[in-house]
């Protein structure tokens, strides 16, 4: 067995995996460069609170629902994946 580690944000809701691209990810972004190596190549900050995300490969997008917090309205945050 092979164990891989790769350091991501704290308090991960979901993680996604795009099997197209080889890249996954919470909101931190992780490439896959072969079978055994996983790098982590970006993060994009949300929002405190943030849950819910949806990756849909067939639209290179990735949904992330933000609540109603404080000074922030609720909303439906839209990432292209690139």
């Amino acid at each position: 067995m092979i164990l891989i580690q790769v350091n991501i944000a704290q308090d991960p809701d979901d993680i996604f995996y795009d099997s197209v691209k080889k890249r996954g990810g919470f909101i931190n972004i992780i490439q896959q460069p072969d079978a055994n190596h996983y790098n982590l190549i970006g993060s994009i900050p949300t929002s405190p609170g943030a849950r819910t995300p949806l990756f849909v490969p067939e639209l290179n997008r990735f949904y992330v629902a933000v609540p109603h917090q404080e000074g922030q309205e609720s909303e439906i945050r839209v990432y292209k994946v690139g």
